[in-house]
């Protein structure tokens, strides 16, 4: 998380992780307005959100860039493509 004057940003945050269990436990894409996409009620909603798309070569570049251990599930979607485009 970073300080943006008077806000912040975050990377990966409910979108990405929301999306990813989507991808990984429904066959099928749920219907807009399903319960899925509901925000949580707990979780602060912010007022900005910007969907970042990039191809999986800068994607990889992004990750190494953060110097943090990459995780299984972002290894998952380095070898899955199919996964990815879900």
């Amino acid at each position: 998380m970073t300080d943006v004057a008077d806000g912040w940003k975050r990377g990966r945050f409910w979108h990405s992780t929301s999306a990813y269990g989507i991808a990984e436990e429904c066959p099928e894409i749920p219907a807009s307005g399903h319960d899925v996409y509901r925000w949580p009620g707990d979780l602060t909603k912010p007022s900005l959100v910007v969907l970042l798309v990039v191809s999986e070569d800068q994607r990889r570049k992004r990750i190494a860039g953060r110097q943090l251990q990459v995780t299984d599930e972002e290894t998952q979607l380095a070898e899955d493509a199919q996964k990815r485009e879900r």
